[in-house]
């Protein structure tokens, strides 16, 4: 019986593991062929109302190869954007001394806590608000 057992309990611990592995390599290559058919997908589409124009196949291959293009050149320039604008904050910290590094921080911190305090507010007032036109639809399909 036990000659039976072990060699079965090998086989199944040899064949969980492989068939890890092989779901993990699976995995990780759909995650960049995903990637790439959003990459894509992202310029596969009309500006808006040109799906109302009735194009014909050459058009639209035409309209998706030139927001591929152009799609293209934009992101590559917003990203050269921001890290022009990372140097230009990292130049402008090396102007500050450390006292005024650190009040800057706490100035930052501040606003950001009263910005937080300022959209609760707001979505408070908006619940408030949605209650009161709630309650008056009531009453005057009540009437």
């Amino acid at each position: 019986m036990h000659r039976f057992i072990i060699p079965m309990l090998a086989l199944v611990i040899t064949a969980g593991s492989v068939s890890a592995t092989a779901q993990t390599k699976s995995k990780s290559s759909g995650k960049a062929v995903s990637e790439q058919k959003s990459e894509s997908a992202r310029y596969r589409r009309l500006p808006p109302y040109w799906g109302k124009l009735e194009l014909d196949e050459d058009q639209r291959a035409d309209v998706y190869d030139i927001r591929e293009d152009y799609g293209v050149q934009i992101a590559e320039l917003k990203a050269q954007i921001e890290r022009l604008q990372a140097e230009m904050d990292d130049e402008l910290d090396d102007v500050l001394t450390s006292s005024q590094k650190s009040a800057l921080a706490k100035l930052r911190s501040s606003r950001t806590k009263a910005t937080k305090a300022s959209d609760e507010e707001e979505k408070e007032d908006s619940k408030t608000s949605s209650r009161r036109s709630s309650s008056r639809t009531r009453r005057t399909a009540s009437k």
